[in-house]
């Protein structure tokens, strides 16, 4: 089953029941089996988790009650970008950000999982960098 995340677009339902609500060890362990990127050396230390776990439960609560309303699309280029590998994203997901803007839409897809950024950054900001400069000349 694909996850919610922020790179879904929108007005996509979450297909996940609500997590934010559960209990810290729960809460934990559904985010460690999600994502897989909570570090051993975090999720073991108290003192981190105290830190880590009101970030990491205001992400998740905004993502499980964001209420989508519906407005105009905006008179723009879009770009999508995610992880080839990522099993919480479906392609379908990103694509559904076309419908969020007028103008051309560019999905691009970098080798990696959900946290594909940590690993292709300078990739990443290279694409988005082309993009920019294609659009600009365009002006």
């Amino acid at each position: 089953m694909k996850r919610r995340s922020l790179n879904w677009a929108p007005h996509l339902p979450n297909p996940d029941p609500p997590l934010y609500q559960k209990p810290d060890a729960e809460f934990i362990d559904t985010l460690r089996q999600r994502y897989n990127n909570l570090p051993d050396e975090v999720a073991n230390d108290p003192e981190l988790m105290e830190i880590f776990l009101p970030l990491l439960r205001a992400d998740v609560t905004m993502l499980d009650t964001h209420v989508y309303t519906a407005e105009r699309p905006l008179d723009c280029p879009s770009i999508a970008d995610g992880g080839s590998d990522d099993q919480c994203v479906a392609r379908a997901a990103l694509e559904a950000w076309r419908e969020h803007a007028t103008q051309s839409f560019n999905l691009q897809l970098l080798p990696g999982a959900y946290f594909y950024l940590q690993t292709e950054r300078a990739r990443l900001l290279q694409a988005m960098s082309q993009e920019l400069t294609a659009l600009l000349s365009q002006m």
